[in-house]
């Protein structure tokens, strides 16, 4: 094979064939076989070996790509011998020794560039798999409210929920806040707000707050009529606030719930477009409930995580308010039997109560509870269980801070997971320091 063929591929040099090379053309074994000079076999091999340990011993082997190249070394180091016993045997000892290095040379053009290939091609492989970033991994409370919403799509089929369902539940919400801060702005006058500590500003994005409702009022209208669903009416409603105060009070616990309810529905549906709309408005309540919580002088981010809520208990809470509705506008889903706390006594705003305080209850449901459940974004699985006494009730868990719902349940999972099937009553809001 004459000089010029030979330049078209890999130059020899940069693959020394050593003489023992040639001598196993004729070998059909492996590495081990005695064709091949077996020290210098294993002297290789540790060469490599050695690279691939150097390599990986560099904090920044990563970084710098040096995987790749001790893995090329190493598939090198071990190919040459291995890869010529394909010849038959005999082949080269019909060559003339003054035509053995040609015979060389035409082996280092014929099968040089197929071991090229193949150690670049699985060195570029190593490369790429070595670059790829870490997969994140959630922390174990952002594990807890995955698994907890995930778990709703699940309820959500059990009550037989469809998307155009929960957009019906939202606007009975939606209807609910809307009313209240109408009734409340036209029964209160500006100057009982003003004596609860807010300034002319404040008062007025405190009324804006009404005015969002009724455009998500519209918002949702409109989504349901386009798909062919007749939207749900505004129901009649009883707030049972006596003044201003109690009014914000009680605005605070309804933002707070109207956070949650679209939380806690948010997995349940399935079309990408309602999704969108209901992520549009729960942004704007999260909004309202942290301007509210600021207004009154607390903690306005008082936990790092919202807390969601199935559709069901999000219409226990909403239930107490509702005195009738009209024909048609009635949802399909049922509330638990109302929970109202005894003890401590029940205050408008935020609670500063220390673990292991007794909460003593009350429900037409209670008999059928052994435990109280008490449900926030810091309790492990999402709901933290204490046993439950109809006498001397259930002691608050440690770490609660912000809103917490608590239900009667029959049981306690290890889980942490509360579900429709083990409540009997309930939940009431809880607001803690």
């Amino acid at each position: 094979m004459g000089a010029k063929e030979t330049s078209q591929h890999a130059p020899s040099h940069l693959f020394p064939l050593r003489p023992w090379h040639a001598s196993a053309f004729g070998s059909k074994s492996s590495i081990g076989n005695k064709q091949c000079r077996r020290k210098e076999i294993k002297e290789r091999w540790g060469v490599g070996l050695g690279i691939v340990g150097s390599t990986l011993g560099q904090p920044s082997f990563r970084e710098a790509s040096l995987l790749p190249m001790a893995f090329g070394s190493v598939l090198y180091l071990v190919l040459p011998c291995s890869a010529v016993h394909g010849r038959k045997k005999g082949e080269n000892k019909k060559r003339e020794k003054g035509k053995q290095d040609d015979f060389d040379e035409s082996i280092t053009a014929t099968k040089m560039p197929s071991i090229i290939k193949t150690t670049g091609a699985l060195a570029g492989l190593v490369a790429i798999a070595s670059a790829l970033p870490a997969q994140p991994k959630f922390t174990t409370r952002q594990n807890g409210i995955y698994h907890l919403a995930k778990r709703q799509n699940a309820a959500a089929a059990a009550l037989g929920l469809q998307d155009v369902d929960i957009l019906q539940f939202a606007l009975t919400l939606e209807w609910l806040e809307a009313t209240f801060y109408q009734q409340g702005f036209a029964q209160f006058p500006d100057d009982q707000f003003v004596a609860l500590g807010l300034n002319s500003a404040q008062l007025t994005d405190l009324k804006s707050i009404g005015s969002s409702e009724e455009a998500h009022v519209g918002l949702l209208q409109s989504a349901i009529a386009q798909a062919g669903v007749q939207p749900v009416q505004p129901c009649t409603y009883n707030f049972g606030f006596t003044d201003a105060a109690g009014m914000v009070a009680t605005a605070a616990v309804l933002e707070s719930v109207g956070v949650s309810a679209y939380l806690g529905a948010a997995p349940l549906v399935s079309d990408g477009g309602i999704l969108s709309t209901a992520g549009s408005i729960l942004t704007v309540e999260a909004r309202h409930q942290s301007f509210i919580r600021s207004a009154s002088g607390v903690a306005v981010s008082p936990s790092p995580l919202d807390t969601p809520l199935g559709p069901k208990a999000v219409f226990s809470l909403a239930a107490p308010f509702i005195t009738s509705c009209p024909a048609g506008s009635n949802l399909i889903l049922t509330a638990f039997p109302t929970l109202t706390m005894t003890s401590p006594a029940p205050v408008a705003g935020v609670m500063n109560l220390a673990a292991g305080t007794n909460i003593q209850v009350q429900s037409d449901g209670a008999s059928g509870a052994s435990f109280c459940g008490f449900t926030n974004s810091a309790a492990p699985g999402g709901t933290a269980f204490t046993p439950f006494d109809a006498t001397t009730g259930c002691a608050l868990p440690p770490n609660l801070a912000g809103i917490v719902y608590v239900t009667l349940t029959s049981n306690a999972p290890a889980t942490g997971v509360l579900t429709d099937d083990i409540t009997v009553a309930g939940p009431m809001v809880m607001q803690l320091s």
